[in-house]
């Protein structure tokens, strides 16, 4: 559903794309976002996820993260963030380059 929901945009989400030797469930190269949707494993490896969150950020990506309850149980509340958080980053880098 979220998937779905995110393809309507103008703004491309590849879901499962290689972004610096991992695979996100979704990412935005325009506005390198890279979005996570976490299951319940994850609650063990967070050291891990932490480790990766750190790797793609220091490659100059935005990274949020949801629970899979938080992308079933409450879509709308978690495509609006995902959007605000591509548009604030798409205007961010509209700024940047003009003059």
């Amino acid at each position: 559903m979220l998937k779905r929901r995110m393809t309507s945009w103008e703004l491309e989400f590849s879901p499962q794309e290689v972004v610096c030797g991992y695979i996100p469930d979704f990412y935005c190269h325009e506005v390198s976002l890279v979005v996570e949707v976490d299951g319940p494993i994850h609650r063990f490896l967070r050291e891990r996820d932490a480790r990766r969150q750190r790797h793609l950020e220091l490659a100059g990506n935005t990274v949020i993260r949801f629970t899979n309850r938080q992308a079933f149980f409450r879509t709308e509340d978690t495509v609006t963030e995902i959007l605000n958080t591509a548009i604030g980053l798409r205007m961010s880098l509209g700024a940047d380059e003009q003059p």
